[in-house]
C-alpha cells in the first residue's frame, strides 16, 4: 500500500511539472534549471560574487556599490584580477553548445571572409 502511496505521488508530481507549474506551491519560487526572465543586478552580481570568494563582505554590497557608482566594470575586473572568474548568472548560461556551433560555422569560412583587409596594403594587394 506504501509503494502505491508513492506511486501516486510521483505521478501527481510529473503531471505538474508537465502542466508548466513547478510543483512547489504558489510561491512562484522555482528552483529547476529553468532560465530567469532577467540577468542578475548589479547588485545581485556582487552579492554572488562575494558569496563565492568573500562571504564576511556580503552585508557590504551596497555599500561597495554606492563607493563604486559608475565604475562597476572596473570594480569588476579588479575583483576577477583579485579572486578569480565571476560566478555564472544563469540568464546567460546557456546548456547549447553555441561555441561549439560558432567553432563549427567559422571553420567552414575561408580566410577572406573572416578578415577584409582595409588600407594602403589592402589596394596594393587589390591591385
Amino acid at each position: 500500500n506504501n509503494h502505491r502511496d508513492q506511486s501516486d505521488i510521483l505521478k501527481t508530481l510529473l503531471s505538474a511539472k508537465d502542466d508548466g507549474s513547478n510543483g512547489e506551491g504558489n510561491d512562484g519560487q522555482n528552483l529547476s534549471s529553468k532560465k530567469p526572465s532577467d540577468p542578475w543586478t548589479m547588485e545581485e552580481r556582487l552579492t554572488h560574487f562575494y558569496e563565492k570568494y568573500q562571504p564576511d563582505k556580503v552585508d557590504g554590497v551596497g555599500a561597495i556599490l554606492e563607493k563604486y557608482a559608475g565604475k562597476e566594470d572596473k570594480l569588476f575586473v579588479a575583483l576577477v584580477k583579485k579572486y578569480g572568474p565571476e560566478p555564472e548568472d544563469p540568464y546567460y548560461a546557456d546548456s547549447d553548445d553555441d561555441d561549439e556551433d560558432m567553432a563549427d560555422e567559422m571553420a567552414g569560412m575561408s580566410l577572406k571572409d573572416k578578415k577584409k583587409r582595409r588600407g594602403a596594403a589592402a589596394k596594393k594587394a587589390n591591385a
